[in-house]
């Protein structure tokens, strides 16, 4: 899950975290693919996020906005998390400032009653990534060796 208000900064992450997923994959319009939750398209992304790509073993599926899930799809992607396609990189976003995936997707309140371990297997499968704010500095060199790559 990654934390990132600044597009530009989750852009130049999830293009390192497809690369090196994929291994450089040049095709990325049929294994780099995006969705936001706001589209309510959770029939597509859990389809998305399943099948493995026609001509690539692996692929990267970005979901933009997490938050804004219904609770019914939140639900969908968490019992998705804890039996997830090895062939498929999922990535959230949270351009929100609340940064605990349990909070984002209320997990306690729907995971509990039904599989007591069902919290644990969630969490376990996320990995949290919070980029830190760049200094003056930071922000300068990167955008150097953005530049110059």
């Amino acid at each position: 899950m990654l934390f990132a208000k600044d597009k530009i900064l989750s852009d130049e992450i999830i293009d390192s975290l497809y690369n090196a997923f994929t291994n450089n994959d040049p095709d990325r319009k049929n294994h780099l693919i995006h969705f936001n939750a706001d589209d309510k398209v959770i029939e597509n992304i859990l389809n998305e996020c399943s099948n493995t790509g026609l001509f690539s073993d692996k692929k990267v599926v970005v979901i933009r906005n997490v938050k804004r899930f219904l609770k019914n799809e939140k639900i969908a992607v968490a019992e998705y998390i804890k039996r997830p396609n090895p062939d498929t990189f999922l990535i959230l976003i949270s351009n929100d400032d609340e940064t605990d995936a349990d909070k984002i997707f209320a997990a306690d309140s729907f995971l509990s009653k039904s599989d007591p371990d069902g919290i644990k297997s969630f969490t376990d499968k996320i990995n949290i990534l919070k980029p830190d704010v760049f200094s003056e500095d930071e922000l300068l060199d990167w955008v150097i060796k953005s530049l110059t790559e």
